[in-house]
């Protein structure tokens, strides 16, 4: 059977594919995908691409649309209006491009700005999830400029629930080897982070926007400072590039309006509020001392941040969570995984889960005793395990 093995086809030449099998082919295509981060002025060349596209093969076609590079390439794909092909397009690698380039992704994007209908505003919300889309495309999103600027409210609101689980959000920045503006590019690699934890700012509050922040604050990256040892850097990249976050103003801005009691200071019990102030936590310097003072507040949504977030987390912050929070403190503490790291914190944590009050629900079969908190853990446990298997050897 023709099918492309990597290992039995070690020196294969691509140029050799079109004289394969379509399925021959795709498996070529996906095992051997364009790498964005080479960033080498010839990778996104792939001249084979070209001859495959010629085979006419709904199959080849998808995987060009999901592991191409070329930019005619894909744009020829996407005129074929095949929705499979499209959306295969729309999420795969070859929407990235060179800093001052454009591609088939500027051009689909200004064929949408002047014919703003469903299906292209579907096609731009499907490509705000791919991690793979250039930085300024991500950064005019968030600041609603450029094409973005013509996308009315409701729209721009549902782009933003699919640019939520964007994996570009949530990953630290990986150092070349050989690169010697490599602080620069940790700086301008950080924009589009930093542009994201910008919306405390520039969302109106409304419980609709709180569930989008909310989604999209929990997996983001903490931006309080790049690596920065050059001190003149360091001061260019807070005055310049990425001033600071004013922290506190945002945790008074995120407050249910309908909840907030200004008298008093406190909320009633408004979740996501809470989850949307908790997840500012992130922002501050992850040094023990600053999160032992934080973990003091009256107000509940930062001390969740605290358990959630806290860099050094001992016996002690976990007994404090679970007597002034009860299974709200505890449920945060089983986020944090420094705490599901270590062996011993792990155990101490399941000892207080599972030592926690039974709750009493009411039911057509009468009263029934639940221990939430303890069958979270166990759950909890069962993900952290399949994540990181070696925590549990």
């Amino acid at each position: 059977m023709d099918i492309y093995d990597s290992e039995a086809h070690a020196d294969f030449a691509p140029d050799d594919l079109p004289f394969h099998s379509p399925e021959y082919i795709y498996r070529w295509l996906k095992t051997n995908p364009f790498d964005p981060s080479e960033n080498y002025p010839w990778s996104k060349e792939r001249t084979f691409e070209k001859e495959l596209l010629a085979l006419n093969s709904s199959l080849v076609n998808f995987g060009l649309a999901k592991f191409g590079a070329s930019s005619n390439t894909m744009k020829r794909l996407y005129s074929l209006e095949d929705s499979s092909i499209r959306y295969a397009a729309l999420s795969g690698v070859g929407v990235s491009r060179d800093k001052i380039a454009r591609n088939w992704v500027d051009d689909l994007l200004d064929d949408v700005a002047n014919n703003l209908e469903d299906e292209g505003l579907e096609a731009i919300g499907i490509l705000i999830a791919n991690p793979n889309i250039p930085d300024d495309i991500i950064i005019n999103f968030l600041r609603r400029t450029d094409f973005f600027s013509l996308v009315g409210e409701d729209d721009w609101m549902s782009m933003l629930s699919c640019f939520s689980g964007n994996q570009r959000l949530q990953k630290s920045y990986e150092k070349p080897i050989f690169d010697d503006d490599s602080v620069l590019d940790e700086i301008h690699y950080y924009k589009p982070i930093y542009e994201s934890w910008r919306l405390y700012e520039r969302l109106e509050v409304s419980q609709y926007t709180a569930l989008a922040l909310r989604d999209i604050a929990e997996p983001l990256r903490a931006v309080w400072k790049p690596c920065l040892q050059d001190q003149k850097m360091l001061a260019s990249f807070n005055s310049e590039y990425l001033p600071p976050i004013k922290i506190e103003e945002q945790m008074s801005k995120w407050r249910d309006p309908d909840l907030f009691d200004p008298e008093l200071g406190v909320d009633s019990e408004d979740v996501i509020f809470e989850q949307v102030r908790s997840h500012l936590i992130k922002l501050y310097p992850p040094v023990r001392s600053e999160f032992e003072r934080l973990k003091l507040s009256m107000d509940r949504a930062i001390r969740r941040g605290v358990y959630r977030y806290h860099p050094e987390p001992d016996k002690d912050l976990l007994l404090y969570a679970a007597s002034v929070d009860g299974e709200v403190g505890l449920e945060e503490m089983l986020w944090n995984k420094l705490v599901f790291r270590d062996p011993v914190l792990r155990g101490e944590l399941k000892k207080i889960c599972w030592s926690q009050p039974m709750t009493i629900i009411e039911n057509e079969s009468g009263k029934v005793g639940r221990r939430y908190i303890a069958r979270k853990f166990e759950k909890m446990r069962v993900v952290y395990e399949k994540c990181y298997p070696r925590w549990f050897g």
